[in-house]
């Protein structure tokens, strides 16, 4: 459709205030978070996982650069990895 936002307006938009975008944007990138989930599902809790996901996504599109050369979904790839990552080293720590 015509009318439909770009990720890039759909980001400007979140970081303007209007969260209720953040769902548009997020039904964007699905795969990228189930494709996370899936990766990380052997060492901890598939619903932690998603929780986690979803947090640094939210993080990532609030903190991007629309002026980057770098594709969101790059940038949101890398946040939500590291994101992961971290709360992996956490989990292991704590054993």
């Amino acid at each position: 459709m015509a009318n439909e936002k770009t990720s890039v307006e759909l980001i400007k938009s979140i970081q303007g205030g209007d969260y209720g975008d953040f769902e548009v944007l997020l039904e964007m990138y699905r795969p990228l978070i189930e494709a996370a989930v899936s990766k990380y599902c052997g060492s901890m809790d598939p619903d932690d996982i998603r929780q986690t996901c979803f947090i640094a996504f939210f993080n990532a599109a609030r903190s991007y650069d629309t002026s980057s050369e770098v594709a969101f979904g790059y940038y949101a790839k890398i946040c939500v990895t590291n994101a992961l990552r971290s709360e992996l080293r956490k989990k292991n720590n704590k054993s």
